[in-house]
């Protein structure tokens, strides 16, 4: 394979293959839309004019120009091929080792689509994927918008005369040319000329009944959709086909049985189990068993109808009778709906005279007389006994429902009543149901509940095909196709796996076949005002609720119920919940969505946006739909906006993989934006990296990131930003227990933050200051200093017992210098704040500090209590040290409390730090196991476990840590009668507290009591 050799494809999605593998492109629009126009031009551009064609706004088009340029050439250029050529003035693409379907498609039909030959006019339509540049909007740059908008004009006329062409060359091959003229009608459904092509392919092949359909829908879109009369053209092939049907010969009137419950039917692949179950079913019942039912359970598509399909196979091919019922959610109010459904197939002549009277509430029309008292006990008698009369023509009868999760209470009844009483044996019954509704409907349940336990149900869960049935599945629609590829698309549901191989052949199924093209039909049906609201249905996604359709539409629920109800009765939609719908199928909602025009879709997602962005409710609670909506519409900044503000709501629920996809997802969002909201919203989300419950999640670069926008910050002037990068580089560092970076990065911002002007910001940079010395306790007396500087600043302000951090900073301090009962009394004044501002972690760390402190008190029962609060919250932080923290803790304070048993659950919590690398942790918690083991006279493990907590404590560099493990070491190899290596270990704590203003209280009691053991 050539590796430098290129494909660029502008008609369909824009994409760029290189070795045969898609590049990933830069996520600026800006830059796929630089290259598009230097491919489709083909020519020189001023770089004036390429920054007014896509950079109108920025303070620096050209600075935005180079970035995109850079961009190309990393993925264009290399040593030997220099495909982006630029100098001063002109910038350009070279196709050099290049193929585009642009040029592709020019260089087949020449100067006229007329002038070329078949074979180059079937390439030419093979290279069209979809509209010219199809997805890639910038309605804020209004030239390249233009001209864009004319290239698809351009493109899709052209398409249309390569498909009207083919169309007309392929006359002698009814079926080729049929397949070109459905494809122009798809690109362009206005067409007269695409309708008229497309029922003269129909009727020459044979097809006079859709001929009919498509002429009376041609007739109807003229009429509606462009207020015009038929030409004599389309009334002329109106008349042909109207003979040709006049001249058919006579078929038999007889009403046929409805052969299959499914939409389409397809060759059954694989369920070898399955065939073995119907068959057995079948056999037992025909013999004469009891009766039973055979239920097939699973999710939508997994084949479940077409099941049932096969058991009317078999029970055709013995020549019996079957009748058929379906069951819709939204016929859970109509009593008897399936049975209905299922009676009526049966021939009138075949019903008692006795008993039609009784059978007319089922079956109007049935008798001319009525019951004086219409008893469900009669109606009941009724249809046993009109199924005893069919089982005994000695043929055999299956009674088939689909979908019966969604049956009513007096159907429900009725199966049961009929399973019950039937006296002739071999009647077979079989339905489905999903699954996970079942028990939603209570009729349904209990029905299936009760027929369980009286042993009647043969249940049945269709699992997904396998890659091997998926194979022979794709095999009976084209051999040629990748089945491994559509078995990985499609998850093995065979529905899923049979629309992605017809989507991905060439050759495209007869209309019968064709899913879009029914679809299509019943979408055509319906009436203007549901067709009105369907590609705003379509546009929401395959479950939507009614609130937000309320306000996307901007009327009153009532005002929409009738299209809805519309809707269900043409199995489009169905409810999927208290207040919500759903499509059928995501295959109904594709093909409605793909139907309308990109302009259209395009304002069809930006008025969704605005009108939910105008929702406060619906803004905050659907903020990630919002967003997509934006996206789709070209509203950058409010999809930027919408996705910050989910990513916010994921993390106050712990959905920190969540806030990973939605902060990547608004990162690439923001890059076209102007330079002031860009940077803005660039901190925010690089801020969600930050949180300490992100610890896992964060891009590789994120320190590169910040400061990089740290710069460009300082650069633009805008201190503020440029503080919250410093203060996010200090929390990452932290959290990655970098505490020498933490602490450099800490006074830069602290030096940074009092250059604001504004007295509120000021407090805040140097409370925030406060607390980050505190919790390093590096510099414990400026953490004091400026906590106090905070507090009177936030006293001259009014502003008392809103910054928490201040509260915090002074909890951390007073824990340092041994004030434990006032370390206690700011924590929780801390906590109380943290929690009003939703942060989750800062009230772990607050909360964390007050069984610590009750632990140091020798008050194990109070620290007990304290760690069984936070434990919930502590536990939701997914990835993170605070839940294993805590556990060890809870662990620490029942060793006290209990004794050695308690070992085992500290350890465990211990090797979960160890995990999460979480040294200070490792460290606080060993040593003191190691001081309770040294009071028990457990000496050699109590060794072990000081000698962990000094490793610890050395690699966090805390010097309170490390003199509190040397201490507690020291006096357990003093035990050991070690006293010489004792008094070194002694030494080296001496030579490193000098100053004893930088180490804890809680250290220097260690450093006490060791120094009176070691004199004694």
């Amino acid at each position: 394979m050539d590796t430098d050799k290129i494909t660029i494809r502008l008609l369909g999605t824009f994409e760029v293959i290189k070795a045969g593998e898609q590049v990933s492109f830069p996520s600026s629009r800006k830059t796929r839309a630089l290259l598009a126009y230097l491919v489709a031009t083909g020519k020189l551009q001023l770089r004036e004019h390429l920054c007014d064609l896509l950079w109108v706004g920025p303070a620096d088009p050209r600075a935005g120009l180079r970035w995109s340029l850079t961009k190309l050439r990393n993925i264009l250029n290399n040593e030997s091929v220099r495909r982006i050529v630029a100098d001063h003035e002109y910038v350009g693409f070279k196709p050099l080792n290049t193929e585009t379907d642009l040029l592709a498609v020019r260089n087949l039909t020449g100067t006229s689509p007329e002038s070329a030959s078949t074979e180059d006019l079937r390439k030419a339509a093979a290279l069209f994927r979809g509209e010219f540049l199809e997805g890639l909007s910038l309605p804020e740059c209004y030239r390249f918008d233009v001209w864009c908008t004319s290239q698809r004009e351009y493109f899709r006329q052209l398409h249309d005369k390569i498909l009207s062409k083919l169309t007309k060359r392929f006359h002698d091959e009814p079926d080729t040319a049929l397949q070109y003229a459905r494809e122009r009608l798809i690109i362009n459904p206005y067409s007269e000329a695409a309708y008229i092509d497309l029922i003269r392919m129909l009727g020459e092949t044979g097809n006079t009944h859709e001929a009919v359909e498509q002429y009376e829908r041609c007739k109807k879109m003229l009429a509606d959709e462009l207020d015009t009369h038929p030409s004599p053209e389309l009334e002329s092939v109106g008349t042909k086909i109207d003979r040709r049907v006049s001249a058919a010969p006579e078929t038999d009137k007889t009403i046929q049985k409805q052969k299959y419950l499914s939409t389409f039917s397809y060759s059954l692949a694989g369920r070898k189990k399955e065939r073995i179950l119907i068959e057995n079913f079948i056999t037992e019942a025909l013999a004469g068993s009891t009766s039973n039912i055979l239920l097939f359970l699973g999710e939508p598509g997994i084949g479940k109808t077409r099941m049932l399909d096969e058991c009317m196979d078999r029970i055709y091919k013995e020549g019996g009778i079957v009748l058929t019922g379906r069951t819709f959610d939204i016929e859970v109010v109509r009593p008897y709906g399936p049975w209905i459904d299922a009676l009526r197939s049966v021939p009138r002549s075949s019903i008692s005279s006795d008993i039609r009277m009784d059978l007319t509430p089922l079956l109007p029309g049935l008798s001319t007389e009525t019951s004086p008292v219409e008893k469900r006990n009669r109606i009941f008698d009724s249809v046993v006994r009109l199924f005893d009369d069919l089982a005994g023509t000695n043929k055999p009868l299956a009674v088939i429902l689909d979908d019966i999760h969604w049956i009513d209470d007096a159907s429900a009844a009725l199966f049961h009543y009929i399973v019950r009483n039937v006296k002739e044996a071999g009647i077979l019954f079989a339905c489905s149901a999903r699954s996970g509704e079942l028990e939603q409907n209570k009729p349904a349940h209990t029905l299936i509940n009760t027929l369980r336990r009286e042993g009647r149900i043969i249940g049945h869960n269709l699992s997904p095909l396998s890659l091997e049935e998926t194979t022979a599945l794709v095999n009976t629609i084209d051999h040629t196709l990748d089945a491994s590829h559509i078995y990985f698309e499609g998850k093995g549901n065979p529905l899923y796996s049979i629309e992605i191989a017809r989507s991905d052949t060439h050759d495209k199924s007869t209309p019968s076949k064709n899913l879009e093209h029914l679809i299509g039909d019943r979408l055509a049906r319906l009436s203007t005002q549901t067709k009105e609201i369907i590609p705003f249905l379509a546009s929401l996604g395959q479950t939507f609720n009614t609130k937000t359709l309320e306000v996307v539409l901007n009327r009153p629920f009532e005002k929409i119920l009738s299209s809805l109800e519309e809707l269900e009765q043409h199995s489009i939609l169905q409810v999927a919940g208290s207040s919500e719908y759903s499509f059928t199928h995501e295959l109904i909602r594709r093909t409605a969505y793909s139907g309308t025009s990109e302009p259209r879709r395009k304002m069809i997602h930006t008025h969704i946006a605005k009108q939910l962005s105008s929702h406060q409710e619906l803004r905050s609670k659907l903020a990630a739909d919002l967003a997509h909506h934006a996206d789709l519409g070209g509203e950058y900044e409010l999809a930027a906006n919408s996705l910050l503000s989910a990513a916010q709501s994921a993390l106050r629920i712990f959905a920190y993989e969540e806030v990973a996809k939605l902060a990547s997802q608004g990162l690439r969002q923001i890059t076209d934006l102007p330079q002031d909201k860009r940077l803005r919203l660039q901190f925010k989300f690089l801020e969600l990296y930050v949180d300490p419950g992100m610890r896992h999640h964060p891009p590789e670069d994120l320190i590169e990131l910040l400061n990089n926008a740290i710069a460009e910050a300082k650069a633009a002037g805008y201190d503020d930003l440029v503080w919250n990068g410093l203060v996010s580089i200090t929390t990452y560092y932290y959290q990655q227990g970098d505490f020498h970076h933490a602490h450099t990065f800490t006074l830069q911002s602290e030096e940074f933050g009092r250059t604001f002007g504004d007295p509120e910001r000021v407090v805040w940079a140097v409370a925030e200051t406060a607390r980050c010395l505190s919790m390093l306790e590096r510099d414990i007396n400026k953490a004091e200093q400026l906590a106090q500087e905070a507090s009177t600043l936030e006293a001259a302000l009014d502003t008392v017992n809103k910054v928490y951090e201040i509260h915090m900073a002074f909890g951390l301090i007073n824990h340092f210098k041994g004030d434990l009962d006032e370390a206690c009394r700011q924590l929780e004044k801390a906590l109380r704040l943290s929690r009003q501002k939703g942060g989750h972690w800062w009230e772990c760390y607050c909360h964390l500090r007050l069984p610590m402190i009750e632990l140091e008190r020798g008050r194990p029962e109070e620290a007990l209590q304290l760690c069984r609060i936070i434990k919930p919250v502590a536990m939701r932080i997914k990835d993170g040290s605070e839940g294993p923290f805590t556990e060890a803790l809870e662990a620490l304070a029942l060793l006290q409390l209990q004794g050695g048993k308690q070992k085992s659950a500290v350890d465990d919590a211990i090797e979960k730090l160890r995990k999460a690398d979480s040294k200070w942790m490792v460290f606080y918690i060993q040593s003191f196991v190691g001081k309770i083991l040294l009071d028990n006279g457990e000496l050699e493990e109590a060794r072990r476990r000081a000698e962990e907590a000094l490793v610890a404590a050395e690699a966090v560099d805390n010097k309170s840590a490390i003199a509190i493990a040397r201490s507690i070491l020291a006096q357990i190899v003093f035990k050991q009668n070690r006293k010489d290596e004792a008094g070194e270990i002694f030494r080296a704590i001496r030579a490193d507290t000098n100053d004893e203003s930088k180490i804890s209280a809680r250290a220097r009691r260690e450093i006490e009591k060791t120094k009176k053991i070691l004199s004694n």
